[in-house]
């Protein structure tokens, strides 16, 4: 969220005198990087990234945004990438845990309606076959 100071100091923060400028300055900083994520140094000489979000009137667009290449969802995964060196499904895994970490009965909720369950216990019968397969092939070999 963009800050709403009214008396910021011109000394202290040059460019951010009025909120007019500050939001001009910001617009010409997203089109400058092509509305992609920012990459900055910190004050504590860490990497930081700024990620530009459209706002949307309904859910829905957030949807149909979030789902497309590129995204800022795609974006954040590249971040975490970036930041740790790990692959993209390490980067998926670690935003999809601290989803489910953060908001529980959310998660599955939506993991039920998007037939997630119903995947896992496939790929559960899956193994359970395996499982069985092999047991079989244990007792024949033990019969022998």
């Amino acid at each position: 969220m963009v800050a709403s100071k009214t008396d910021v100091s011109s000394d202290e923060f040059p460019l951010l005198h009025s909120k007019k400028h500050m939001d001009s300055l910001i617009r010409e900083v997203v089109k400058y990087n092509d509305r992609k994520a920012i990459k900055y140094v910190q004050a504590n000489n860490r990497n930081g990234f700024l990620l530009p979000l459209s706002s949307f009137w309904i859910l829905e667009q957030y949807m149909v945004e979030f789902g497309k290449q590129g995204s800022t969802i795609d974006q954040f995964i590249n971040f975490i990438i970036y930041s740790t060196q790990c692959n993209e499904e390490e980067a998926a895994e670690c935003l999809i845990v601290a989803l489910f970490n953060r908001f529980e009965e959310t998660f599955v909720k939506a993991a039920c309606q998007m037939l997630l369950i119903r995947w896992i216990m496939k790929e559960l019968r899956q193994c359970f076959v395996i499982v069985v397969l092999i047991q079989k092939t244990h007792a024949f070999c033990f019969n022998i």
